[in-house]
């Protein structure tokens, strides 16, 4: 019955899945989106369902099937049958398969509002690789294929095989290569939908980053199970399966940092392209190599299952992936006027060229032993030498490109040499620290000062940018701390990441270039001597402990500590599996191995190495995962919410200098019958009003029936063509420095960056300390993570932030605001309210215009109603007791 569910569900996933390609050439655009999205939803269910059962079999050792029996027996426990459901080949392409049509459904929900052309372009190529997995399945790999006679006992699973790594290793492979196919699906889906602008980047980022992040853990977990289970004393040994998983990450880092300048300046679209392809091509090719058969690897599987068609498919995405990009050439070029290229971007470039070439020598190894193979060969592979001449110091220039990169201009002749030189510094005092740990080799000493670099920027600027939004916002460090880190988690968890890489870097280094060894015969109370720690032998003892027959050493360190290394001899097995004994610290490791014995324990080998700064790889590696974790994280607060409570001491937004201002009697705006002409047409008609000083003011009105006129008139910048209009009591040109006018467009230099428009307007108004005056009011609209950029990389709602900023940076006493609130999230309209009200309390008179009289009654003191340029009537604001309807003044 299992088998025929199986079968069932694996047809019914297939189908699902080709029912959304086939959806993509449908009549109706909307209908083709739909339809696609219920083909993945199906296919996945009905994939997910087959795993399950999967697993399920060989939770309760179902040996009828035949890949429960070769991997699986009712004598092991538990958890080690369901690793043993993704230990082969079979249940490897199920694994990969259930999540691939995971991920397409999660893109397909994701924009299930929004329909675009290239959307079932997209679903489409997301569909295509579970399908073509469900078909070798169905074809060569049949996970439920059963056997004509049930055995009595199965083969139970590799014992090298039972660690908990190799429970997390597959599935965060699988995740990684199936995430690895997002990026490539929407980029084809935008380049065949003609979209050649920025905007689908931010779409396909997460999965880039979720692609990296899976792969790079997966990596990491499955170097350090080589390192504790296979007993050879390393955990890279450079082997092409091992390369296999390696290329795509380095391929997918690359893009990461392409699409920053995709994104930023519209320049490295077809490099942005080209990767995405190359990824997820390189990803199938792999996968290709792993089940070939013709490489030699722990890592490969034995059977030569649909390898044939994993390279066919990887094949068809490359030439896929080179048409379009070619018949979409004219989208692909740079932007017509593109921003110079600064020094950060230099650096992220030459870095993003870096990983390339350490991809392609990676790749190399990859498929020399497959080629040779295939042409008649021997199994020859490239050796390791060729990879620390090529990885080394590409490595260590991308480090040096990564710790300085933060630091350097992000504008053309925007110099930060501060910043340099506190790189300098940490760099100088991280030598220092291992220079006198005892470093002496070039190469250590580089990662050392990386890593100290790394670890500053971090600390220095997000304390600098704590303090600075603390002091001028008015919250408490730690309210600025979580502000900060809430509204900056990319960069931070970017910053994280390049940490973990310089930490892996120096692990590395020193594991490599300063590790020691030492192999002796001992017999019972002799010792050895290795970088200065002692191990003496106590003495050997064979024992049964579950299925295996175990010999076992006993040996102390240093006279304290007792460590155990064995060799178990597991039943059906005939090679031993060691148990390595380790000693493990940030400084070094120490790697013990029973190497041999003597039957009567007269004596044994004792191979021990020092494996100086291996534990920083682990602690890099989780450093890394970590930093995709934070980067791909929500936001830790709702848009609008309170950190905490706001309370006297803290307010929500820090007050403007001054005492409060007695609000005069005469009123700040007294019009009668003013009138204005555009074109021939009356825009602006016999309006009359007169407005309190310190009071708030909107104006209601269609499209088109004068609001924003008025507003010119009342910021001087139109002449009326009839009527009088008094500003304080006096002539309106004479109030021109105390007015404070933001029109529809922010009117804000896109080449300068948010702060120095700021400090332009600050110096234009003669302000004292321009510069202070300027990171205060940007800081106070949450904008202090974004100043050092241009505004023409801003979102219409960071711009709109900034253009506030700059409208009440002098303090005016008459602000005119033109539908401010457009582009404004709920926190940024709270802080806007909260301002003004503040200015208020100082005499200050605000006039803005509004659509939603619901907002206009919820946040002003008066509402004036305009109908074809004429100033039909006033509505008083609603309150607790009344909502009045008042006539105009007369």
């Amino acid at each position: 019955m299992t088998a025929q569910l199986g079968e069932f569900l694996l047809i019914v996933g297939g189908a699902g899945l080709l029912a959304a390609i086939a959806a993509a050439v449908l009549r109706t655009l909307a209908t083709r989106a739909r339809a696609a999205r219920a083909g993945l939803i199906v296919g996945s269910a009905a994939l997910l369902g087959a795993l399950a059962l999967f697993i399920a079999a060989h939770a309760r050792a179902d040996l009828q099937l035949a890949a429960v029996a070769a991997r699986c027996d009712a004598s092991l426990e538990i958890p080690w049958r369901i690793v043993a459901a993704w230990s082969g080949g079979e249940g490897y392409l199920l694994l990969w398969a259930s999540l691939a049509s995971c991920v397409a459904s999660a893109v397909a929900l994701g924009r299930r509002r929004v329909v675009c052309r290239g959307e079932p372009i997209t679903l489409a190529a997301l569909a295509s690789i579970p399908l073509v997995l469900v078909g070798v399945m169905l074809s060569d790999a049949d996970p439920f294929r059963t056997l004509a006679t049930a055995p009595a006992e199965g083969h139970a699973l590799h014992p090298q095989l039972r660690h908990w790594a190799m429970a997390v290793h597959p599935p965060l492979l699988c995740l990684g290569m199936s995430a690895s196919a997002a990026p490539f699906a929407l980029v084809a889906g935008a380049l065949w939908a003609r979209r050649g602008d920025r905007h689908w980047v931010a779409r396909v980022r997460p999965w880039v980053i979720l692609a990296w992040a899976s792969l790079g853990a997966g990596i990491a977990v499955g170097a350090f199970w080589a390192y504790v289970q296979l007993g050879w004393g390393g955990y890279w040994a450079w082997d092409p399966i091992e390369n296999a998983a390696l290329v795509p990450w380095l391929l997918l880092t690359a893009l990461l940092h392409a699409l920053m300048g995709h994104e930023r300046r519209g320049v490295g679209k077809v490099w942005t392209a080209a990767l995405s392809a190359a990824a997820l091509t390189l990803t199938l090719l792999g996968a290709a190599v792993a089940r070939s058969g013709l490489v030699q690897s722990v890592h490969a599987f034995a059977a030569a299952e649909g390898a044939g068609v994993l390279a066919i498919a990887a094949a068809l995405v490359a030439v896929a992936a080179a048409t379009l990009i070619i018949a979409r050439g004219d989208l692909l070029a740079p932007d017509s006027s593109p921003a110079p290229a600064a020094t950060r971007d230099i650096a992220i470039t030459i870095g993003s060229t870096l990983l390339v070439g350490m991809a392609a020598a990676a790749l190399l190894g990859l498929i020399t032993p497959v080629a040779v193979r295939i042409m008649g060969g021997v199994g020859l592979g490239v050796a390791p030498a060729f990879y620390r001449r090529t990885f080394v110091p590409a490595a260590l220039l991308a480090g040096v490109l990564m710790a300085l990169a933060p630091m350097l201009p992000a504008a053309p002749g925007r110099a930060r040499w501060r910043g340099l030189g506190i790189a300098t510094s940490a760099a100088a005092v991280g030598i220092a620290l291992a220079f006198l740990s005892g470093v002496r080799h070039p190469a250590v000493l580089a990662c050392a000062a990386v890593l100290a670099m790394m670890a500053s920027l971090p600390i220095l600027q997000g304390a600098s940018e704590v303090l600075e939004f603390s002091r001028a916002s008015g919250y408490g460090i730690a309210q600025a701390a979580l502000r900060v880190l809430d509204r900056t988690r990319r960069r931070i968890g970017g910053q994280i990441a390049h940490l973990g890489f310089a930490c892996v870097m120096l692990g590395v280094a020193g594991s490599s270039l300063l590790a020691a060894r030492a192999t002796a015969a001992l017999a019972p109370g002799e010792s050895l001597t290795l970088a200065g720690r002692t191990l003496r032998l106590i003495g050997v003892r064979e024992s049964r402990r579950g299925d295996a027959n175990e010999v076992r050493a006993e040996v102390t360190l240093d006279g304290n500590a007792t460590l155990r290394p064995a060799q178990r001899f597991h039943d059906g097995y005939d090679a031993p599996t060691p148990s390595v004994a380790l000693d493990s610290g940030l400084a070094a490791d120490l790697y013990v191995v029973l190497a041999g014995w003597e039957p009567n324990g007269a004596r044994a080998t004792i191979e021990a190495r020092v494996n100086p700064l291996v534990a920083w790889i682990w602690i890099g590696a989780g450093l890394m995962a970590v930093g995709g974790g934070v980067s791909l994280s929500p936001r830790l607060l709702p848009r609008g919410t309170p950190i905490v409570a706001a309370s006297p001491r803290a307010p929500h937004v820090s007050p403007m200098p001054g005492a409060e201002a007695p609000i005069p009697d005469a009123p700040a705006i007294h019009a009668r019958g003013l009138a204005c002409r555009a074109g021939g047409v009356d825009v602006l008609r016999d309006a009359s009003f007169d407005i309190a000083a310190g009071t708030m003011t909107a104006i209601l009105g269609c499209n088109g029936v004068g609001k924003t006129t008025l507003l010119r008139v009342l910021a001087t910048l139109a002449r009326p063509s009839a009527g009088t209009l008094r500003l304080f009591g006096g002539e309106p040109e004479a109030a021109r420095g105390s007015i404070g006018l933001l029109g529809h467009q922010h009117m804000l230099y896109r080449d300068l960056t948010a702060l120095e428009n700021l400090v332009l307007a600050a110096r234009l108004h003669s302000l004292a300390d321009p510069r202070s005056r300027a990171i205060e009011e940007i800081a106070r609209f949450d904008m202090s993570h974004r100043a050092d950029e241009r505004v023409g990389r801003l979102s219409r709602g960071e711009a709109q932030r900034v253009a506030l900023a700059r409208t009440l940076l002098h303090r005016p006493r008459l602000v005119l605001l033109d539908e401010p609130l457009t582009g404004l999230d709920t926190e940024a309209v709270v802080v806007l309210c909260e301002t003004l009200r503040d200015m208020m309390r100082r005499g200050s008179t605000v006039v803005l215009t509004l659509h939603d009289p619901a907002a206009a009654r919820r946040i002003a003191d008066r509402v004036l109603v305009i109908e074809r340029g004429r100033l039909a009537d006033a509505i008083e604001p609603a309150s607790p007791r009344s909502a009045e309807r008042v006539e105009a003044s007369p």
